[in-house]
C-alpha cells in the first residue's frame, strides 16, 4: 500500500539534499536546481531557515546549511547502537594501520556511512558520516549489494547507470554481477581505485540475527600500503566484526 506523503515537506527535504554538494545556494539556483518557481522556493526556505535548518550568509545573500543540522546529526551518531558498538574496534584497526575505518550500511541501494575512524597522514575526506555514495564503486558497497539478494541484484544492474568514477570503476553490469559472486564466495570486497585513484579499499561483512549481513566494516588508505597488509587488514576487520556481532546480540 503506497503510504500518503506531503508535497510540500517532499519538496523541503528535496532543497536540503542539494546542499550535499554544495556549501551554499541561492534563490535562483535552487528554483533551478528543483524547477519550481522562486516564490515556492523562497518560502521553503524562509521556513527552513526559521526552524534552523538554513542559515543565510550576509555577504553573499546565500544560504548554507543550519546548526540544528549538525544537532540532529549528533543525536543519531550517538544514539546509533551499532556505530557505538563499533568504535573501539575501529579505532583499534585505524590506529594500527593509519587508515580511514569506516561502517557503512546500504540505504536504497547506496552507501550510507555510519561512523568513521581515521588515523595518520592520509585521511579519506571524500567520506563523512552520514553521506551516501554510490555502492558500485566502493568495497563496502559491492559486498553490501553482493549480499542484498538476487532480486534486488537483478534490479539494480538493470536500473542503475554505472558511471565511471574512475579508469577502475567497474561499469559493465555484466562484470559487476560477477564480482558479486565472487565477493560471496570469498567473504570481502575489495577495490582498487575504482572511486578515487590512488585509493584502495577491503571491506567485510557485519552480522546481524540469522546471519544476515547488516553492515559493511572497511578500511581505505594509499594503494600501495592496503595492498601490503592486505592479509593482516582482512584478519583484523573479520575478527572485529565477529565481536561486534556478539556486541549486538
Amino acid at each position: 500500500m503506497k503510504q500518503e506523503t506531503n508535497q510540500t515537506v517532499n519538496r523541503a527535504l528535496h532543497l536540503l539534499d542539494f546542499f550535499a554538494d554544495c556549501e551554499e545556494l541561492g534563490v535562483s539556483e535552487l528554483s533551478v536546481l528543483m524547477d519550481v518557481d522562486k516564490t515556492s522556493v523562497l518560502r521553503l526556505i524562509n521556513s527552513l531557515t526559521n526552524a534552523g535548518f538554513l542559515q543565510k550568509n550576509d555577504q553573499t545573500k546565500k544560504y548554507r546549511l543550519g546548526l540544528k543540522l549538525l544537532f540532529f546529526g549528533r543525536l543519531v551518531e550517538e544514539r546509533n547502537e551499532l556505530a557505538i558498538s563499533a568504535r573501539p574496534f575501529m579505532k583499534q584497526i585505524s590506529d594500527k594501520y593509519q587508515a580511514t575505518t569506516l561502517l557503512t550500511i546500504l540505504d536504497n541501494n547506496q552507501t550510507r556511512i555510519i561512523q568513521k575512524i581515521s588515523a595518520g597522514p592520509f585521511v579519506y575526506m571524500a567520506a563523512q558520516i552520514g553521506l551516501l555514495l554510490p555502492a558500485y564503486a566502493m568495497a563496502s558497497g559491492k559486498l553490501l549489494l553482493a549480499n542484498s539478494g538476487e532480486e534486488n541484484i537483478r534490479s539494480y544492474l538493470t536500473s542503475v547507470p554505472l558511471t565511471a568514477m574512475t579508469s577502475n570503476t567497474i561499469t559493465d553490469p555484466e562484470k559487476l554481477e560477477e564480482e558479486f559472486r565472487t565477493i560471496r564466495l570469498r567473504g570481502f570486497a575489495k577495490d582498487s581505485g575504482e572511486s578515487t585513484l590512488g585509493l584502495s579499499c577491503l571491506a567485510v561483512p557485519v552480522y546481524g540475527p540469522h546471519r544476515k549481513v547488516i553492515a559493511a566494516l572497511s578500511v581505505s588508505g594509499q594503494s600501495e600500503v592496503i595492498n601490503l597488509a592486505e592479509s593482516s587488514i582482512l584478519q583484523d576487520l573479520q575478527n572485529s566484526t565477529v565481536n561486534l556481532s556478539a556486541c549486538l546480540k
